[in-house]
């Protein structure tokens, strides 16, 4: 295959692994260029993580696309941290929906009324074995949709105090 070898194509790999490479790349590119470029840094298949940082500091969208995408846990704590700079409940959503983000984010969701009071988040928490049984009660007292009301209700997290909750919203 001949376009495998593409000049092209092997800057953005080597630019997708090399962060003072890719700076230097798009240095004096147009705001929409230097978009689209990233977005094809996104699509490489090997991305360092010093790119990954780097990534999640350009805007929203490439925050949100990065923490669907990482392998590392630390790019993930890097990505919520920048949920409220870019006011984006769908970015702390796509953090909390992998599998490798730590416990304690959880926890930090639940101190953020405007991200229980995102419906997403809610169905989330929820149903994750990492959120807690305090989180759990927190969440019971606040929704009246039966679908998160029975993910809480199915949760090994749950305790006595939410079930008694649980019990009076089906009365």
């Amino acid at each position: 295959d001949k376009g495998r070898h593409h000049p092209a194509k092997e800057m953005l790999k080597k630019a997708a692994e090399n962060v003072i490479l890719l700076k230097k790349l798009i240095k004096d590119y147009k705001s929409a260029e230097k978009t689209d470029f990233l977005k094809m840094i996104l699509d490489q298949e090997n991305i360092s993580q010093n790119v990954e940082l780097f990534l999640i500091k350009q805007d929203e969208s490439m925050a949100i696309e990065v923490a669907r995408r990482t392998p590392h846990q630390d790019t993930l704590i890097q990505a919520f941290g920048l949920w409220k700079k870019y006011n984006s409940p769908d970015l702390a959503y796509q953090v909390i929906y992998r599998n490798i983000t730590p416990d304690n984010i959880f926890h930090e969701v639940a101190k953020h009324e405007v991200l229980l009071k995102n419906r997403q988040i809610q169905t989330r928490l929820a149903s994750d074995p990492r959120t807690s049984a305090e989180t759990l009660k927190k969440l019971s007292k606040m929704t009246f949709s039966k679908q998160i009301l029975n993910r809480i209700a199915r949760n090994s997290n749950i305790d006595r105090d939410t079930i008694g909750i649980l019990i009076r919203h089906s009365q």
